[in-house]
């Protein structure tokens, strides 16, 4: 094999499995989709009757046992050329590629019941004092029940013949190791070609059921009868539908080693730079030259994939006579999940980025063998609050070294105080460290210039994170890949400005009910000119101190407005006009309470708009303690 070009596998894992496969809901922390169970038994009954010198004893008892595969998705190429050209980096999938979504599932429920007897007796007979009870005999039975069997026959019972879903026994029995009582069901569809590869490559794993409500009519059952004869049958009735699509698109290419300028590593590809082209091939440019001399170590693939889901009600109408005649009918789809729960399909689609890696000089797809997970005091998964402690935990599954071993850490875009490195001890497969994300100005994605930032705020909250770890230790395995990435939705915290209970309310903004009130300007018209305000900052261990805080009042057209008569007095005692903007200590407190915090008075002498119109007051207390705004209905200005 040359330098360049080379060839090599990219995909998940080979052969591809979905038990292998990168995880549809990044919530799940891990790098792979894996296989887990569970099973228990718990006592539903456990009593003894004694008669003389016999005692019976009663154990009855439940169990269930799950164990599932997925959600996934997976992927592979075996032959695939790579050219380095400059720049450029050329992907070339000599056999296409194939893609499987979706995931094993397997359930049971059973019961079991324990028959006792025993004599109370001494051991041996001739030891009076050693009495004690013994058993006599025993009798256990149990059963247990194959969940999703016969749901699955269930619903073939009840479904019309002509059901189109994927949902199916697996003949592979996938999830035997670790459900022993039931057989595996698989949910799967597959996309993709043996002979290119194209963008939004999408598998929709999905369950069309057909309710066939004509056999619930006896004379149309008997027609149906006499049509199953020759696998013909009448079906009408509502269709619920289930699904999840998944598109798949590269993102981005890492390459290791092979390039100029010193460089260990270098990215093509990103921000929009893959390109589709000529039916098998995918082409990335990056900012560093290749050295055609040397052979990459590692070519890492960044895969980003779009799911969804949606439950759908129709109905039909089909009429089939054995293979020549089919006729039907289908009404447009009724969105259940929108109905149900107010999520627009838009609003239903979650993108995640990982990454699948292979090993250049061993010509073999990287099996990851570490997790990234996070804790904190919600529980497991990737969505904190700032001021939080998270406890993230890496593990090497199939890792043993005599010696400790160096991960490294890095995290998109940089947090100060965030950990560099981590050590495994020797010996062992896991490793944690704890930190706390503080609030922070976030940036604002003006194109024109990317380093603006803000402080956090109602509207734009949430900041997300990229976290990679690495193991920097050498492996024995060449074909083991050591590094994951795992994405952090933190929530900045913001103060709150809520009026009191004093203050009538106003038109509200929709994230909070309480942020507005009605106030009368007019000092000759009827009242309040004054209302009052409560500030507070959803505190997390941090002390109850005054703060600096800059008050802008805007007009309708959020334009600053300081024509008219404003002031704000704080809770300390100051007062400050607003012309339109003016800054001043207030007291935040940890949460809402009947304390206030400001006074805003508006007194106009002038003559009367004769109109209420809206104003905005912006409350900005820095990135520490971030911005929110206080809706005004004000009548009677001037």
């Amino acid at each position: 094999m040359g330098t360049n070009p080379f060839n090599i596998p990219i995909g998940t894992s080979d052969p591809v499995s979905l038990c292998s496969g990168l995880p549809l809901l990044s919530a799940l922390g891990t790098a792979r989709a894996g296989v887990s169970g569970t099973g228990r038994s718990y006592t539903l009954i456990d009593e003894s009757i004694t008669i003389l010198i016999t005692r019976l004893k009663v154990n009855v008892y439940g169990l269930f046992g799950f164990g599932v595969c997925g959600p996934a998705i997976a992927f592979l190429s075996r032959n695939v050329d790579v050219d380095r050209t400059n720049k450029e980096l050329t992907l070339t999938f000599n056999d296409g590629l194939l893609m499987q979504a979706g995931g094993f599932i397997g359930a049971y429920a059973g019961a079991g019941v324990t028959l006792t007897l025993q004599v109370y007796k001494p051991q041996p007979w001739f030891k009076l004092w050693s009495a004690t009870w013994r058993d006599a005999f025993s009798f256990n039975k149990d059963f247990k029940l194959d969940l999703l069997k016969l749901l699955f026959a269930l619903i073939q019972y009840l479904l019309s013949k002509n059901s189109k879903n994927q949902f199916a026994e697996d003949s592979g029995d996938s999830l035997k190791d670790v459900v022993r009582f039931a057989r595996t069901f698989s949910l799967i569809d597959t996309a993709g070609s043996f002979t290119g590869v194209r963008p939004n490559l999408t598998a929709t794993p999905a369950m069309t059921l057909p309710i066939n409500v004509a056999n619930y009519f006896p004379s149309i059952k008997s027609i149906n009868d006499s049509l199953a004869k020759i696998g013909g049958e009448i079906s009408v009735g509502p269709s619920i539908g289930l699904e999840f699509p998944v598109k798949f698109n590269f993102d981005h290419f890492t390459v290791v080693g092979g390039l100029e300028g010193g460089a260990t590593s270098a990215d093509y590809g990103k921000n929009g730079r893959v390109h589709y082209v000529h039916g098998n091939q995918v082409s990335a440019s990056g900012d560093t030259r290749f050295n055609n001399g040397v052979k990459p170590s590692q070519v890492t693939s960044h895969v980003r994939y779009e799911t969804s889901f949606a439950l759908a009600l129709s109905f039909h109408f089909r009429v089939t006579v054995a293979k020549f005649f089919n006729i039907g009918a289908n009404t447009p789809s009724l969105d259940l999940t929108y109905l149900l729960y107010g999520i627009r399909a838009s609003d239903r689609t979650r993108s995640v980025i990982n990454p699948v890696s292979t090993d250049v000089q061993g010509g073999c797809v990287l099996t990851p063998n570490m997790t990234l997970a996070f804790t904190g005091s919600n529980g497991p998964g990737t969505d904190f609050e700032t001021g939080q402690t998270l406890r993230g935990t890496i593990t090497l599954p199939g890792y043993r070294s005599s010696e400790a071993a160096e991960v490294k850490l890095e995290i998109e875009p940089p947090v100060a105080g965030f950990p560099a490195r981590v050590t495994i001890p020797a010996g062992s497969q896991s490793a944690f460290f704890d930190f706390k994300f503080q609030n922070q100005c976030m940036a604002t994605g003006n194109r024109n210039d990317p380093s603006k930032t803000t402080p956090p705020s109602p509207i734009s909250p949430v900041e997300t994170y990229l976290v990679s770890a690495n193991l920097q230790s050498p492996s024995n395995n060449p074909c083991s890949d050591y590094e994951v990435e795992t994405s952090l939705n933190i929530t900045e915290r913001f103060l709150r400005c809520q009026r009191h209970s004093s203050a009538p309310p106003g038109p509200a903004p929709p994230w909070d009910p309480l942020a507005s009130a009605a106030i009368s300007a007019g000092i000759n018209g009827p009242g309040p000119h004054a209302i009052v305000c409560v500030l507070w900052f959803p505190l997390n261990g941090e002390p109850v101190l005054p703060v600096p805080i800059t008050f802008t009042l805007l007009d309708e057209n959020r334009q600053p407005h300081a024509g008219s008569e404003t002031s704000i007095l704080s809770d300390l005692g100051q007062r400050v006009a607003l012309r339109p903007s003016a800054t001043l200590p207030v007291t935040l407190r940890g949460s809402y309470s009947e304390v206030p915090s400001i006074l805003l008075e508006w007194r106009s002498g002038g003559p009367s708009t004769g109109y209420s119109n809206r104003f905005y007051l912006i409350v900005d207390a820095g990135c520490q303690y971030g911005q929110t705004e206080f809706w005004l209905d004000v009548s009677n200005w001037s």
